[in-house]
């Protein structure tokens, strides 16, 4: 996330990129709001499988403990919503689409594309979610995705391979459908508000729902400044 700051500087006004980490609790009943599935079923029904075996597990009606991770003054997810564009250079379609690829280029220290694996890892639901507010983007200023990783598992006799993303489906010109991010404000704004999200400068949150209890604040401020003390010094 910090990588971002480093790599992804938009540069605006003389404005510094920055990163803010913090911790909430969300009530179940304001956050079930954001795990229904289009198959009928919602996101708890899935973490819930009996076939996940040990790692499944009921979210219900408890509050979820969630990490923010946001960085401000950053390009933010740019780039076309088209995962089928050949070569495509969208920054957007490779956080999304590609796992274990990323698409910052020569030069950066983030081009390996594993630090988003690391979000959904980070999550006892593997899961998360990320709002972009997009530099120099009039047309679509704010985008909204997310991304779960679950193993292979059944649910109600039905099987899945455990990928799902949180977006919007859209019919194409040509008769296809499309998975796109959600870039209708008043929904944004209400993810916002319901995870105390900060996104009025451009850049990245990052929500990690249900995350590890491992995750407090003496091991982030810990683990930054042991991979980032050169770049803080400097």
């Amino acid at each position: 996330a910090i990588q971002n700051v480093i790599d992804a500087s938009a540069k605006i006004d003389g404005e510094i990129a920055r990163a803010k980490f913090s911790f909430k609790e969300i009530a179940w009943d304001d956050f079930k709001n954001y795990i229904n599935t289009d198959d009928g079923f919602s996101m708890n029904d899935h973490w819930n499988s009996p076939s996940l075996k040990n790692h499944k597990k009921d979210h219900s009606n408890k509050a979820v403990r969630v990490l923010l991770i946001e960085d401000y003054n950053t390009t933010g997810l740019t780039g076309s919503f088209d995962k089928d564009e050949e070569n495509s250079k969208s920054n957007l379609v490779n956080f999304w689409w590609n796992s274990g690829h990323g698409n910052k280029g020569k030069g950066t220290l983030g081009n390996a594309g594993v630090g988003k694996i690391t979000f959904t890892a980070a999550s006892e639901m593997r899961t998360m979610w990320a709002l972009s507010r997009r530099v120099n983007d009039e047309i679509d200023p704010k985008v909204l995705l997310g991304y779960t990783d679950l193993p292979y598992h059944h649910v109600n006799g039905r099987s899945y391979l455990g990928y799902a993303r949180y977006g919007i489906e859209e019919e194409l010109p040509d008769g296809k459908k499309a998975r796109n991010p959600i870039v209708d404000q008043n929904q944004i704004a209400g993810f916002e508000s319901t995870f105390g999200l900060d996104r009025n400068d451009p850049g990245l949150s990052i929500v990690i729902p249900a995350i590890s209890a491992e995750f407090c604040q003496d091991t982030i401020v810990e683990a930054v400044l042991e991979h980032y003390f050169w770049a803080i010094i400097n």
